[in-house]
C-alpha cells in the first residue's frame, strides 16, 4: 500500500494500520487535521515523530504491540485526547508532557519497561482507567491521589514493596489489582476505598490484612492467595456482598470454624 500527498485533501477522521510493518508513520499522515481515530497496533515502530501535535482532532490513539522505546514531548498537545494505548512496546519512561492531556480516559501502557511515572501524572483528572500491568515500577507518586475520575487501576506484576496511602484516596476505585509485587503490608486506609468492588493482592509477600477491609461494603470479588498469611481478620464475615474469596497457597488453617461461617452465608472459597 501507499499513501499519497493529496491525503491532506481529505477530511479523513479515521485511519486504521494493522499489521502493516510500518517502522515509521508516512509524513503525509501530519496534514490530516480533522483525523480523530489512528489505530496503528501490531507494526514495528519504534518512535513516534514530533509532528503528532498537529493532529489537533485527535481523540484515540493506539499504538499496541510495536517497539516504541520513546515518545516525543509534542504528545502534551494533543489536548483531545481521549484514550492512549500503548500496551507491549519498549518504553522505560514517559516525558512529563503526558500530564498535559487533561481529556484522557484511558491509558494503557500494560507490558512496558517503565521505572518511574512523571510526578505530575495527578494532573490527569479525567483518567478513568490506568494500566500499568508488568512493567519495573518501584513506587508510585504521590500526585496519583488527584486521580478522583479513576475507577480501574492494575499494578499488578510490578515491584512494589509498599502501597502508598495516596492510592487510598481514590475514592471511585471500583478495581485494584496489585497482583505479583513485594508487598509486605496493606494500609488500614485501605478501608478508605468504599467504592470497591475487585481487590487482588495475590501473589505478594503479606502476612496480615487489616481490620479496615470491612469498610468495603461493595466488594465483590477479593484475591489474597499466594502470600503468607495465618489468620483472617473477621471483619471480612460483615462484607455482605463478598461473593468469591481467594485463599490458596497461605499459611491458613482451612478447617477453621471462621471459613466455615463465612461458607456458610454462600461464600465461594478458593482454598
Amino acid at each position: 500500500w501507499r499513501l499519497k500527498y493529496t491525503i491532506d485533501r481529505c477530511k479523513i477522521i479515521e485511519l486504521d494500520f494493522i499489521f502493516k510493518g510500518l517502522t515509521k508513520l508516512p509524513n503525509a499522515i501530519k496534514h490530516l487535521i480533522y483525523l480523530k481515530n489512528l489505530t496503528l497496533r501490531y507494526n514495528q515502530l519504534t518512535e513516534i515523530p514530533v509532528w503528532i501535535e498537529s493532529l489537533h482532532a485527535l481523540e484515540s490513539l493506539n499504538l499496541n504491540v510495536n517497539n516504541i522505546n520513546e515518545l516525543p514531548i509534542t504528545i502534551g498537545s494533543l489536548s483531545h485526547l481521549k484514550e492512549l494505548l500503548l500496551w507491549k512496546n519498549e518504553l522505560q519512561d514517559l516525558p512529563n508532557s503526558i500530564c498535559l492531556l487533561e481529556s484522557l480516559k484511558y491509558l494503557n501502557l500494560r507490558l512496558n519497561q517503565l521505572k518511574l511515572l512523571p510526578y505530575d501524572l495527578g494532573n490527569l483528572i479525567n483518567l478513568i482507567d490506568l494500566n500499568l500491568h508488568d512493567n519495573k515500577l518501584t513506587e508510585i507518586p504521590e500526585s496519583i491521589a488527584s486521580l478522583k475520575s479513576l475507577e480501574t487501576l492494575n499494578l499488578s506484576w510490578n515491584l512494589l514493596t509498599s502501597l502508598s496511602s495516596s492510592i487510598t484516596k481514590l475514592t471511585s476505585l471500583k478495581a485494584l489489582d496489585l497482583e505479583r509485587n513485594e508487598l509486605t503490608h496493606i494500609p488500614i486506609s485501605i478501608g478508605s476505598l468504599t467504592s470497591l468492588e475487585i481487590l487482588n493482592l495475590g501473589d505478594n509477600k503479606l502476612e496480615s490484612i487489616p481490620e479496615s477491609i470491612g469498610n468495603l461494603k461493595k466488594l465483590k470479588n477479593l484475591n489474597i492467595s499466594r502470600n503468607k498469611l495465618t489468620n483472617l481478620p473477621k471483619s471480612i464475615y460483615s462484607l455482605e456482598n463478598l461473593e468469591e474469596l481467594y485463599l490458596s497457597e497461605n499459611n491458613l488453617d482451612t478447617n477453621s470454624n471462621f471459613l466455615k461461617k463465612l461458607e456458610d452465608k454462600g461464600l465461594k472459597i478458593y482454598l
